[in-house]
């Protein structure tokens, strides 16, 4: 497509300027003729009005006598003919005839032509040779060819220069760089697609550098505990219940490695997205009802949106970690909505708990990311379950973010184009 694009582009550009300079040069080349004749005509009508005089002066002579004679003393190339022995087109005829000095180019001479007034007579002029200037209008044509060419590839390649200067600094890790180009440059979805590339890359750089700081925090408690149980166990009488609490750890550990592996695998699906147009009732009930079993918090609904289009098994990880979530923080209440606004399906889920401090609510979907203690105390879990909450929604293009509740706690909103 951007060939093609490009293609076109370059093809209408040079061919609009091989137009306008074909009809600038043939204005021109048409009107050097034009003034060569009229400074011919001032510069020889009084030679022409000699040799009318001589034909007046002379009747008895022959044509031919008085064309030798006006040519000695004009020191020219004068022939007199009569109007039968010359061969001229209607408009030729209608020029002569009417007394005007006329211009004839034949076999790289040029002659002026003029019929004596009241008679049959023309008289044909040889002026100086007209010189063949085709190879130079063809050479200044290119030459002025090449100016649009150059017009147009100089943006092109300044443009592309500055495409390979960025990528330049993005191989030495600057990727605080990017390819500013106007809207009319003709590698500005090129561009656009290499920023897109280089903030996806540092966003996952930047991702990694944060996971394994995570990991490593997040691993450090469980092993340590594993250590000091072992340590314990060697000199201790309690062996059932050392034993239990490195269980319990040994669960952490792996809980935590299932996290990692789910995270990792919602962030690279996108294109293993089935979408569905599902009975939004029965999906949402049947998901909220597997997270609930045998729970006391009250669950309340409100469904104003009938069907929704998405993929129903991923959306339901989604959905599940965000019910979890409202469970584990809720104090009797949780209310889930699904509705549509303007062009967007949203699912909401609130609960009446603490809820979620303003500053941090842009960072509570970032992985293992640690909010205030009281709220970290109490949360359990390893800390990706809205990291990959985040992910599934925007594998269906839709975005996600908390707020305050009317009940008092946390409200995630799940955003997604209808």
């Amino acid at each position: 497509m951007l060939i093609r694009r490009l293609f076109f582009r370059f093809y209408l550009f040079l061919v609009l300027c091989i137009a306008i300079i074909g009809f600038a040069l043939d204005f021109i080349a048409d009107s050097l003729p034009k003034q060569q004749t009229d400074a011919h005509t001032k510069r020889y009508l009084a030679s022409f009005l000699y040799v009318e005089q001589l034909l007046i002066t002379n009747p008895s002579l022959a044509l031919s006598d008085l064309s030798k004679f006006a040519s000695m003393k004009l020191t020219a190339n004068i022939e007199i003919l009569k109007k039968e022995n010359f061969s001229f087109d209607d408009a030729l005829i209608n020029k002569v005839e009417s007394g005007d000095i006329i211009q004839l180019e034949n076999n790289g001479d040029l002659y002026l032509i003029r019929m004596i007034e009241n008679t049959e007579y023309v008289i044909l002029y040889l002026t100086d040779t007209v010189t063949n200037d085709v190879p130079f209008w063809t050479f200044l044509f290119y030459i002025l060819l090449s100016l649009p060419v150059i017009i147009w590839l100089y943006p092109l390649s300044r443009d592309l220069r500055l495409l390979e200067n960025t990528s330049n600094h993005i191989t030495k890790g600057r990727f605080n760089h990017r390819v500013d180009l106007p809207a009319s440059s003709p590698i500005k979805h090129i561009a656009d697609s290499f920023n897109k590339m280089v903030e996806k890359i540092q966003y996952l750089l930047d991702e990694q550098k944060s996971l394994i700081g995570a990991i490593s925090h997040e691993l450090k408690t469980p092993l340590a505990r594993l250590k000091f149980a072992l340590e314990l166990q060697k000199n201790s009488s309690s062996e059932p219940h050392s034993i239990d609490a490195m269980q319990k750890d040994v669960e952490e550990l792996s809980n935590l490695t299932e996290e990692l592996l789910s995270y990792k695998k919602f962030e690279n699906l996108e294109n293993q997205v089935v979408y569905q147009n599902i009975n939004v009732h029965d999906w949402l009930t049947s998901v909220v009802e597997h997270c609930l079993v045998d729970d006391e918090l009250t669950i309340q609904y409100n469904f104003l949106l009938e069907r929704i289009n998405i993929d129903p098994h991923l959306m339901a990880r989604a959905v599940s970690n965000l019910v979890l979530n409202a469970k584990r923080y809720a104090n009797r209440k949780i209310l889930i909505s699904c509705l549509a606004e303007n062009t967007a399906a949203k699912i909401i889920i609130e609960d009446d708990g603490m809820g979620i401090e303003e500053k941090d609510q842009d960072r509570v979907f970032e992985p293992f990311a640690q909010l205030d203690k009281s709220r970290s105390e109490k949360k359990g879990g390893v800390g990706l379950g809205l990291a990959i909450v985040k992910n599934i929604v925007e594998l269906h293009s839709g975005s996600i973010y908390v707020k305050k509740s009317c009940l008092g706690g946390a409200c995630f909103v799940i955003e997604m184009p209808i």
